[in-house]
């Protein structure tokens, strides 16, 4: 029953993306391609939530740091809808595990938005090669996740070990942690609860 919530989950959230995306590009809701600037910039509302690192933790399957090592590839979705919901693949090395497993020590996480399509999500920046993450992760077929939340289940980790959510991020102040090994204690209570 889980796993069916969370593939509607998933399904919402890419319909959603893709009318956010198709809002954006036909009516002019959002901020529009600049003659000097050729990005599209669209805005997306995250079927997912969770306002609190325990609901974060529940959607996930995975709970791992990690570092981008590479592009995989790119594509687009095909929706309904007709506008297509562009993406990211990303390789990903994953330095340690907080929750679940992983199908290797190299994954592949898939973002929306597709810079080589010029396609940025604004709440949602793609992932850069070469920064580290904590990803709270769903697997949508065997080594490869997308990440629960858009942008709420991705934080950053800067050199110093300390935890920077992104400012889009829905977790309410009282659950933002800022370093790594209070952030692996409170997923690891979570998990066990």
């Amino acid at each position: 029953m889980l796993s069916m919530r969370k593939n509607l989950l998933t399904v919402v959230a890419a319909t959603a993306a893709a009318l956010a995306l198709t809002s954006c590009a036909q009516e002019g809701a959002g901020p529009t391609t600049a003659a000097e600037d050729e990005t599209t910039y669209a805005s997306v509302s995250w079927a997912e939530n969770p306002t609190t690192l325990d609901e974060l933790t529940d959607l996930a399957e995975v709970v791992a740091v990690v570092t981008i090592s590479g592009v995989a590839g790119t594509g687009n979705i095909e929706e309904t809808s007709g506008a297509p919901l562009p993406y990211t693949d990303f390789s990903a090395d994953v330095q340690e595990v907080l929750t679940g497993d992983v199908a290797g020590e190299t994954i592949t996480i898939r973002q929306h938005g597709d810079a080589s399509q010029d396609v940025v999500f604004v709440d949602d920046p793609l992932m850069q090669v070469g920064d580290e993450y904590v990803l709270f992760l769903t697997e949508h077929s065997p080594g490869e996740y997308r990440i629960n939340g858009g942008p709420t289940g991705r934080m950053i980790v800067t050199a110093d070990g300390q935890i920077v959510a992104l400012d889009s991020s829905s977790l309410e102040p009282g659950e933002l942690v800022t370093e790594l090994t209070e952030l692996t204690t409170a997923v690891e209570t979570a998990a066990t609860e």
